[in-house]
């Protein structure tokens, strides 16, 4: 684990009071953290061990506080519960020194649309959001995604302005389907040649020399003559770039701005569009 970014107890509460979205202060799914063997340990407010599947160990944020500031010398920080409609998406060590991220963390945290803050250490972030219909949580890398039954550090120490909790059911699916695990390919291009990740492939792409015009695709713009052909356009990038795997393109075009269309959500749309662009490789 990483150092925490130094700052004064008394500091950090008041962060955390000025800036949490008071949906998120005001539940009682708090409780303290203290390092303890490279990790960070949860504590209930009476000092024993704080479970993210026991709400009886957790507190509301003023008495949390409280016992913060009485032993400051233990604890270091304090924990969230996702669940109850919180969740929240934990991006580990993608925060480069000058503060900015990858054009595929920044799609992750433009899809939800929500309160997103700095990490303790500084180089991670955690995006909190409201949600209607629950998942299970996801894990892909440095990429997390939890709805319920796990803890994410509060610092208050607000990511770019994003200060506002929102709802964001259609960016969560989008990002959940990035992570979806994925079988080894059989591409018309070298296998080399194509990232094994999505986040991968996805940054690969935009930082190609036709990235700018796949961009503006991938974000919902139609310079063709109807949404359809955009959609198709963007389709073909895709075909190029998963090798032909018609499975990868459908599920990445899902996670574009593309896909708010209801037709581009049909899956007979969607599979006629890629076999069709896929046969032309």
């Amino acid at each position: 684990m990483r150092q925490a970014i130094p700052i004064e107890p008394g500091d950090l509460v008041k962060r955390i009071n000025e800036n949490v979205p008071d949906e998120m202060l005001t539940r009682k799914q708090w409780t303290l953290w203290k390092v303890g063997d490279g990790r960070k340990i949860p504590l209930s407010i009476n000092g024993n061990y704080a479970s993210c599947t026991d709400p009886a160990t957790w507190s509301d944020f003023e008495t949390a506080s409280k016992v913060f500031l009485r032993h400051s010398d233990i604890c270091r920080g304090f924990n969230l519960a996702t669940g109850d409609g919180l969740a929240g998406l934990d991006l580990d060590e993608v925060v480069a020194p000058d503060g900015t991220i990858s054009e595929t963390m920044r799609l992750f945290i433009d899809h939800l649309g929500s309160y997103t803050e700095l990490s303790p250490s500084g180089t991670g972030l955690h995006s909190y959001f409201l949600y209607e219909r629950e998942h299970e949580n996801r894990k892909a890398r440095n990429v997390e995604m939890y709805f319920c039954k796990h803890f994410l550090s509060v610092t208050g120490n607000v990511y770019q302005e994003r200060d506002r909790l929102a709802f964001a059911d259609v960016g969560a699916e989008r990002i959940l389907t990035a992570l979806r695990p994925r079988r080894p390919l059989l591409p018309r291009i070298p296998l080399r040649e194509i990232p094994l990740s999505d986040s991968e492939l996805l940054e690969k792409m935009f930082n190609s020399k036709s990235g700018s015009k796949i961009r503006n695709l991938w974000d919902g713009e139609s310079p063709h003559k109807s949404p359809s052909e955009s959609d198709m356009a963007l389709m073909g990038h895709l075909a190029y770039w998963c090798g032909g795997d018609c499975g990868r393109m459908i599920d990445l075009f899902l996670t574009s701005a593309r896909a708010e269309r209801v037709k581009a959500q049909r899956k007979d749309y969607l599979q006629r569009m890629a076999a069709k662009v896929a046969k032309n490789l």
